[in-house]
């Protein structure tokens, strides 16, 4: 009826027959299409186009990449690629800003007390103020991790 609205079977076998006609025209049999087939190659073709998994796993409303490369990658490397680009989105180094900082060497100042807001601006953090009063001391940034030590003239 015209007007009335489109059912999700419907519009499942208009997209299936799409597909199909697509085949026939490129020469290629085409597989035995379904909605479950439609989705396959619709989310495929969106990962082959380097669309980012995420946003594929949004748009079908799967909690999980698992769902993706378990189901619905149609070519092997979409699941290898999908499972690798999982496992790098997914794989935590706690250590990654402590050994950044660790890289940064201490700080030489002149005065006895300093102040750090950790580079100012929208990047830093509150200012505080670190007491270098020993010879051997050297203050750490409780916010930041930098470290400052007095120098000291002979």
């Amino acid at each position: 009826m015209k007007g009335s609205p489109v059912s999700s079977q419907r519009l499942s076998s208009w997209i299936t027959s799409c597909i199909r006609t697509c085949y026939d025209l490129a020469g290629v049999s085409a597989p035995h299409l379904t909605a479950h087939s439609t989705r396959a190659q619709a989310s495929s073709t969106a990962f082959l186009a380097q669309v980012p998994i995420q946003d594929i796993c949004r748009a079908a409303v799967w909690s999980s990449v698992h769902t993706f490369t378990a189901h619905y990658a149609l070519v092997q490397q979409s699941r290898d690629d999908a499972a690798f680009g999982s496992v790098v989105l997914h794989t935590v180094n706690e250590t990654f800003a402590i050994d950044l900082i660790a890289e940064q060497p201490v700080n030489k100042v002149e005065s006895r007390v300093i102040s750090c807001d950790g580079g100012g601006g929208a990047l830093g953090h509150p200012k505080v103020y670190i007491n270098l009063d020993k010879d051997t001391k050297t203050g750490t940034c409780g916010y930041c991790g930098l470290q400052f030590k007095q120098k000291h003239h002979h």
